[in-house]
């Protein structure tokens, strides 16, 4: 695969380009949808339509269009150069979003009792969105972002990845309650009880943005981790702008509020800015 690379990449400086160029076209898509949901549903599920293509089967759905998710980041891992996933905060984050996938495409699917189609262009647009989401993510934890090993033991570190595990445990049980609100054998919309509604947190889509925002935390805060890419040479010919940066006070909001600081640009936190609004996905 480190031939294929080569083949569409003249040099690692146009390869980190493109992975820039992905994420801030990351966060123009997720502009565009945040405004589009103002006025129109988001196309699945409660909302789902013929108008937006001929349906598919909801479990065949959430399975292939979030297996990209997985097969990119593992061809990636495993038949690239992966310069950087040695590195123990790497691996760390590298399996936060492995852990987060694993269960949304090879567990949540076939668990899911009934539920309307899904739309062919909502889930072509998922398909794509994790095909080029595994790849940035991946290729910039494996192959570019280098962390000192003392990261694992820095505050932003430690909080942003307990945070993520709560989030993710909530995300499963979460499932769990909305996909027993449905009895054996029926395919209609529930809506949570009263009951219900005091212990379920919010719906999956805002757990996923904000476990996004809880990795964000994890990768990069309020130091750079990031220093040592300075010192090789394409971060010498490559100065980068300051970009924005999350705060913790600024994760209490679902709004995804970023400060500015200079800091190389993160894909991991045009992540979190998309996935702090509405996705189509």
């Amino acid at each position: 695969m480190d031939e294929f690379l080569s083949r569409l990449f003249s040099s690692e400086k146009q390869e980190l380009y493109t992975l820039d160029l992905l994420a801030y076209t990351t966060v123009f898509f997720a502009v565009c949808t945040f405004f589009t949901t103002l006025f129109e549903n988001i196309p699945y599920g409660r909302y789902a339509s013929s108008r937006y293509g001929f349906p598919v089967s909801v479990k065949f759905a959430w399975f292939v269009q979030e297996l990209p998710a997985i097969l990119v980041p593992v061809c990636l891992l495993f038949w690239t150069r992966c310069s950087k996933a040695s590195l123990l905060p790497n691996q760390i984050l590298i399996a936060m979003y492995m852990c987060h996938y694993v269960q949304r495409s090879l567990i949540y699917p076939f668990l899911i009792r009934g539920g309307k189609p899904t739309p062919c262009i909502s889930f072509i647009l998922a398909f794509v969105f994790c095909t080029y989401n595994g790849y940035m993510q991946i290729r910039y934890l494996s192959h570019y972002s280098e962390y000192t090993a003392s990261w694992v033991t820095h505050p932003c570190f430690i909080t942003g990845s307990v945070l993520w595990l709560a989030g993710w445990l909530v995300n499963v049980h979460s499932d769990y309650i909305l996909r027993n609100l449905r009895k054996p054998g029926e395919t209609g919309y529930k809506i949570p009880t009263v009951s219900h509604r005091e212990w379920l947190p919010p719906p999956p889509r805002t757990q996923s943005q904000q476990q996004y925002c809880r990795l964000e935390l994890a990768v990069n805060l309020s130091n750079n981790p990031l220093q040592t890419l300075k010192e090789n040479k394409v971060e010498k010919s490559r100065r980068v702008e300051a970009v924005s940066c999350v705060t913790p006070n600024e994760l209490q909001g679902t709004s995804g509020i970023f400060s500015a600081k200079n800091l190389p640009f993160s894909q991991g936190r045009v992540a979190a800015l998309l996935l702090a609004w509405p996705a189509v996905k």
